[in-house]
Order: structure tokens, then sequence, then C-alpha cells
């Protein structure tokens, strides 16, 4: 079983995509058996461990940009194989 921060921790990345994460977000992915994650998947991550719409909102248009970011880590992910 994973330590419950590395899921927080790649949730994190997910959400923050930026450039210089790009290694550990295929890292952390691989590491948690999530290297071939669908976008739908990924977006189920990052959900689970962003509980508070709240705070999300603060960051972010939840719905369209976790869709968002789902679809650009899957892709980042492809790229990686």
């Amino acid at each position: 079983m994973h330590n419950k921060h590395e899921r927080t921790v790649f949730a994190t990345k997910l959400i923050a995509q930026r450039a210089k994460d790009a290694d550990d977000v295929v890292a952390f992915a691989e590491r948690l058996g999530m290297g071939d994650a669908t976008a739908d998947e990924l977006e189920a991550h990052m959900r689970r461990y962003y509980t508070d719409r709240a705070n999300l909102e603060f960051i972010l248009d939840v719905d369209v940009e976790l869709r968002y970011l789902a679809q650009d880590a899957t892709g980042l992910l492809s790229r990686r194989r």
C-alpha cells in the first residue's frame, strides 16, 4: 500500500502542473500504479484528495479545470511511455 502522503503530493502536482513538476508527475504516477491512468482516473484522484470545493474554487474553475488538468496529465503520461 502506498503512503497517503505520496498520493496527496501526486494530486497536488497534478493540480499545479508546473513544467518543473513534469518528471515528478510521471514518477509518482508510475510508483502509484497510475502510469496508464485515463483522464477520468486522474480527475478522480485529484477530487479524492482535494475534497473542499471552496479551496479548489479559490485556485481554479473546478469542473472545467480539473477535467483539463486530467486530460493534460494523460497526454504527459502517454508521451513518457
